[in-house]
């Protein structure tokens, strides 16, 4: 099924040398040491990370499906899932039972950069404290790179320069050793070195000694929902944590009330550390800001196969496959339009050519504003906002490059194992806009890159915003710093 509807296999392959065909197979010959269904739901899970997709990994979020089991059948087949209702309870218990089972105990926040990890924060363990910026080098004694060798089929991060996974965004962000298995019961020695000197720090798994981490309040990639005028420069700021249409009403608002009173030349949108959510939470805005004329069209591929042309329809038209009609496949068949990509292999895809954003009409500016995109570690919409930065000539992307895959995704399809029951969530569609090579597809590089020394990063980690929003903007942020650089260029 992931080999059938997910479409970044290919580019993938050629990305992280990664076979799915093998490493499926390879997973599947551990099923004979596996002895409970508990244990095979974690070995699943660990194989579904390893093929790297987008949106890929057993569902999570079965809860409304569990409680409302007649909607949730009204669901899956609108949305054309291939899930039986049998499935959504078992799945959800197999997900309870291993979040359990996760061990409840201290661990070290670590921040990853350009080959080494560092501690991100200030903490101690009984009396003894620790300063943020140690680097790691060793765990239990062992070589940082052959731990993280060991653990690269649990992470999603992907450090682009160095091809090599670093991190989960999904669950323990930089802890990668906490995929290891003794992580369950065992004591862990970190080695740092700190300005020359060697520092051992011993996590045990009973708790025995007080362990506190001194985390700043807000920091600039947690800055709260937020629309402020910034007058010197002109700019319009808006900062927008997650893409939740609950906040629609607050920016609409807040952006007809600045464009009213204030001469605005740009816009600033701060989706640094957005998980995503609704593509509204932001073309909605967006769409007050410009009129969209200024970018490309966007290509949505999909896998050239008939089970995805028959899941386009089922969602298309709210039905079964059993209802669907030879007409409704055809209108899809005549909408994607087969089409090589000039990847090494040459492979084709079905494309759909569109105009994402659409064209608006609420635009409250005579030209549409220029708008500088701060990212940093987004995903899923915030990802789809970050990639319209390359198809607009009025949008750029200022920040750190992506550590995993983004671009214009449609939806996700879910289907259940026929045996296990256990559920899974893939990506279908992918952003193949502007794309001649496999690292296109990806969409993962800023325009104008934010460049820090690991000590200036870590600082940026720790950095509280304070109570004065456009002061910190204006003064102690380097992602605004480097807006005002650009901006002061174009007067």
């Amino acid at each position: 099924m992931i080999e059938k509807f997910s479409p970044r296999n290919t580019p993938n392959r050629y990305l992280y040398q990664l076979d799915v065909s093998k490493k499926l197979a390879e997973y599947r010959s551990r099923i004979p040491q596996v002895h409970t269904l508990v244990d095979y739901a974690a070995l699943v899970e660990t194989a579904v990370q390893a093929c790297k997709g987008n949106h890929l990994w057993v569902a999570n979020d079965l809860i409304g499906y569990l409680e409302n089991p007649e909607q949730a059948q009204q669901e899956i087949v609108s949305n054309g899932h291939l899930v039986t209702p049998a499935a959504i309870p078992v799945s959800c218990y197999l997900k309870t039972c291993q979040w359990r089972l996760r061990p409840s105990r201290p661990c070290l926040p670590l921040l990853y950069w350009q080959g080494n990890y560092y501690t991100r924060h200030d903490f101690a363990i009984g009396s003894r404290r620790y300063p943020r910026g140690m680097r790691l080098t060793a765990v239990n004694s062992r070589p940082v790179m052959e731990v993280l060798a060991q653990v690269q089929d649990h992470l999603t991060d992907f450090d682009w320069n160095r091809k090599l996974f670093f991190g989960n965004y999904e669950e323990y962000g930089d802890d990668f050793y906490r995929y290891l298995p003794e992580w369950q019961s065992k004591s862990f020695t970190l080695t740092f070195d700190k300005a020359g000197k060697t520092e051992t720090v011993v996590l045990n798994p009973d708790n025995s000694e007080k362990f506190s981490i001194d985390k700043p309040k807000v920091t600039a990639g947690h800055i709260p929902p937020a629309v402020c005028y910034l007058p010197e420069p002109q700019l319009l700021y808006i900062r927008i944590p997650e893409m939740q249409n609950s906040r629609l009403n607050f920016y609409l608002s807040r952006i007809r009330e600045a464009a009213a009173e204030h001469e605005i030349r740009a816009a600033v949108i701060d989706i640094r550390n957005n998980p995503g959510g609704s593509d509204w939470a932001w073309t909605k805005p967006l769409a007050l800001l410009q009129t969209g004329q200024e970018n490309t069209p966007l290509f949505s591929a999909v896998n050239d196969n008939p089970d995805v042309t028959r899941f386009i329809a089922r969602r298309e038209f709210s039905k079964t496959d059993a209802a669907l009609s030879p007409e409704e496949l055809e209108k899809v068949r005549r909408e994607y339009q087969a089409r090589p990509f000039a990847f090494p292999g040459g492979e084709s895809y079905l494309a759909l050519e569109e105009t994402y954003p659409p064209i608006s009409q609420e635009c409250l500016f005579k030209e549409s504003l220029p708008i500088y995109l701060l990212v940093q570690d987004v995903y899923s919409s915030a990802g789809n906002l970050a990639a319209l930065a390359k198809r607009s000539a009025l949008i750029t992307s200022v920040g750190f490059d992506n550590p995993r895959d983004i671009g214009q995704g449609r939806a996700s399809i879910l289907f259940s194992l026929p045996h296990s029951k256990l559920i899974v969530r893939t990506n279908v569609w992918t952003d193949f806009s502007n794309c001649r090579t496999p690292e296109d597809t990806a969409h993962f590089r800023v325009e104008v890159p934010v460049e820090l020394t690991p000590e200036q990063l870590v600082e940026y980690h720790n950095r509280e915003v304070g109570n004065d929003l456009p002061a910190f903007l204006m003064t102690r942020d380097p992602f605004m710093r480097k807006v005002l650089e650009l901006t002061a260029q174009h007067r």
